[in-house]
Protein backbone atom coordinates (compact mmCIF):
# COMPACT_ATOMS: atom_id res chain seq x y z
CA UNK A 1 0.00 0.00 0.00
CA UNK A 2 1.15 3.26 -0.80
CA UNK A 3 1.72 6.08 2.06
CA UNK A 4 0.26 9.64 1.39
CA UNK A 5 2.68 12.64 2.23
CA UNK A 6 1.89 14.18 5.88
CA UNK A 7 -1.25 16.06 6.74
CA UNK A 8 0.93 18.53 8.72
CA UNK A 9 4.17 18.88 6.99
CA UNK A 10 4.41 17.09 3.78
CA UNK A 11 6.74 15.12 5.21
CA UNK A 12 7.33 11.25 4.12
CA UNK A 13 5.43 8.90 6.05
CA UNK A 14 6.76 5.38 7.22
CA UNK A 15 5.11 2.35 7.96
CA UNK A 16 6.46 0.44 11.50
CA UNK A 17 5.47 -2.94 12.52
CA UNK A 18 6.42 -4.57 15.78
CA UNK A 19 3.84 -5.64 18.32
CA UNK A 20 1.50 -3.38 17.17
CA UNK A 21 1.68 -0.98 14.23
CA UNK A 22 1.75 2.27 12.99
CA UNK A 23 2.55 4.85 10.68
CA UNK A 24 4.36 8.01 11.76
CA UNK A 25 5.76 11.12 9.95
CA UNK A 26 9.41 11.08 9.18
CA UNK A 27 10.28 14.52 9.59
CA UNK A 28 7.98 15.86 12.04
CA UNK A 29 6.83 12.57 13.60
CA UNK A 30 2.98 12.79 13.62
CA UNK A 31 0.85 9.82 14.30
CA UNK A 32 -2.85 10.11 13.82
CA UNK A 33 -4.56 8.57 16.60
CA UNK A 34 -8.81 8.19 17.17
CA UNK A 35 -8.77 12.02 18.32
CA UNK A 36 -7.59 12.85 15.07
CA UNK A 37 -9.98 10.93 12.98
CA UNK A 38 -12.99 9.71 14.89
CA UNK A 39 -11.43 5.80 14.84
CA UNK A 40 -11.54 4.28 18.07
CA UNK A 41 -9.53 1.02 17.04
CA UNK A 42 -6.72 2.35 19.64
CA UNK A 43 -6.52 5.65 20.63
CA UNK A 44 -2.95 6.20 20.79
CA UNK A 45 -2.26 6.12 17.05
CA UNK A 46 -1.15 2.07 17.38
CA UNK A 47 -2.98 -0.92 15.53
CA UNK A 48 -3.32 -4.39 15.55
CA UNK A 49 -2.31 -4.83 11.57
CA UNK A 50 0.32 -2.59 9.65
CA UNK A 51 -2.54 -2.60 6.71
CA UNK A 52 -5.31 -0.59 8.95
CA UNK A 53 -2.48 1.59 9.98
CA UNK A 54 -1.85 2.71 6.78
CA UNK A 55 -5.63 2.49 5.98
CA UNK A 56 -5.90 5.34 8.63
CA UNK A 57 -2.62 6.72 7.77
CA UNK A 58 -4.45 7.66 4.05
CA UNK A 59 -7.46 8.53 5.69
CA UNK A 60 -6.17 11.45 7.54
CA UNK A 61 -4.26 12.84 5.28
CA UNK A 62 -7.17 13.11 2.80
CA UNK A 63 -7.94 17.09 1.67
Amino acid sequence: MNLRPCPKCGGDASAHDSIEAWVECSACGFIPNSANQKDSEFSDGFHSSLEIAIRLWNRAVRP
